[in-house]
């Protein structure tokens, strides 16, 4: 069996990488060898992963690995150029470790961990190595998130019913003066004062009620119709039969 190339650790080639970053390091510091800005953030994809213990990590490495162990992923950057990045592996998921962004980062979840293999993960150079950049999007994260955040506001658009009207403390307001004004210069017996009262708070219940339907079932009565004609005299019984009718015909899916 012919002899081949000595198998390279990945100590090795950690080294290595490490030793070409430098120098890639120094050449970038020199006068004329300015960095294009859009150059600094860079994506690289996965070509494996590991979980190694934190003395495994390069001691100039520039994310401290206060863990046990670590993540190490190893990313291609070019044809010619990889490298390996750490994060700490954390005894859970707790939702703000670095694996957690990770996962967030590249859309992946902990029970398809294995997915991250050929995804894009946004990198940037730290010195003489390359950590993962929280701060930038991975090329491969689906952008269904960010596209219903975009449209929340259009969806909020179309509610054209107010939590609560802008007018209701005036009905209010309309109703207790109406009443403290006829007590004391009208006196009829007991019957007839309680008759009028209930007269005065059944459109204000009616409205209010409206207003929960309209924002919470499938029937949008009018906001307005409806009080004024439980207000009318010989309609407002009729009337609320039938407001009580298309009430328990709607449906309510938030309750």
């Amino acid at each position: 069996m012919p002899d081949g190339p000595d198998e390279i650790s990945m100590n090795e080639f950690d080294e290595q990488a490490e030793e070409l970053l430098e120098l890639e390091s120094d050449l970038s510091s020199m006068a004329g060898a300015e960095m294009d800005p859009n150059e600094q953030y860079e994506s690289g994809t996965v070509l494996g992963a590991e979980r190694v213990l934190f003395d495994a990590v390069p001691d100039t490495y520039p994310t401290t690995i206060l863990s046990p162990y670590a993540l190490r992923l190893d990313v291609r950057l070019s044809p010619n150029r990889n490298t390996s990045v750490y994060i700490a592996w954390p005894e859970q998921l707790t939702g703000d470790t670095s694996l957690d962004q990770l996962l967030s980062t590249v859309g992946v979840s902990a029970h398809s961990f294995a997915d991250i293999l050929g995804r894009e993960i946004p990198v940037e150079r730290d010195g003489s190595h390359y950590v993962v950049d929280f701060e930038h999007e991975s090329p491969d994260t689906p952008t269904t998130e960010t596209d219903v955040s975009s449209e929340a506001p259009d969806v909020e658009s179309l509610d054209d019913s107010s939590p609560t009207s802008p007018y209701w403390y005036y009905v209010v307001v309309a109703c207790s003066l109406t009443w403290t004004l006829y007590f004391p210069l009208y006196e009829y017996d007991t019957m007839v004062n309680v008759t009028i009262l209930a007269w005065l708070i059944f459109p204000v219940g009616m409205y209010f009620d409206n207003q929960h339907v309209r924002e919470r079932s499938t029937w949008t009565p009018n906001k307005w119709v409806w009080p004024v004609l439980s207000l009318v005299w010989f309609l407002n019984i009729p009337a609320v039969l039938v407001y009580l009718y298309k009430r328990h015909q709607a449906e309510f899916p938030s309750e």
